[in-house]
């Protein structure tokens, strides 16, 4: 009988030496260029560990990474930036062309609602994404129309269910 595979979401922490190899691996895999590595190291450089979570914690402004991780392996992962006085946010996914399904969108988008506490959030993805589109229409997210090549979509706090009985966050 095969492993079962675990999925579970993860707050990158930037001064986890494994994290950001984990996370390298899959950029590189994706051919995503190190962008989301190099904001984390900018991170690392420009504060104390201390001050991050301190940050994370009581700031009104939340951005954070979160990695998809199954079997040690980080399979996707996303950008959140929230505003926690008006209870919004964007979600940001990581640049992976021709991938048919994406539980990260789920996970993240539960997340955002149930965990952060947010009412409303956005999505704006590059609109020859076919993929990404359909990912997200099947969710229930409002198609909000295309701007400069781009659509934007939106997920309401009321329209969401949990969907997601497999999120561990550590």
């Amino acid at each position: 009988m095969g492993r079962l595979s675990t999925n579970k979401l993860v707050i990158a922490n930037p001064f986890s030496d494994e994290q950001m190899r984990l996370l390298g691996e899959f950029e590189r895999e994706y051919g995503i260029e190190q962008q989301i590595v190099s904001a984390l190291e900018t991170t690392r450089r420009t504060t104390t560990e201390e001050e991050y979570e301190s940050k994370s914690k009581y700031n009104n402004e939340v951005d954070i990474v979160l990695l998809e991780i199954e079997n040690d392996k980080v399979t996707d992962c996303c950008n959140i930036q929230a505003a926690r006085d008006i209870k919004t946010c964007s979600i940001f996914f990581a640049p992976i062309k021709q991938r048919k399904s994406r539980s990260i969108i789920n996970m993240s988008t539960d997340y955002a609602l149930n965990v952060l506490g947010m009412e409303e959030v956005f999505v704006s993805i590059d609109s020859t994404d076919k993929y990404m589109m359909s990912n997200l229409e099947t969710r229930n997210f409002e198609n909000l129309g295309e701007e400069n090549g781009y659509i934007t979509y939106l997920k309401e706090k009321q329209d969401q269910t949990v969907q997601s009985s497999f999120i561990q966050l550590h």
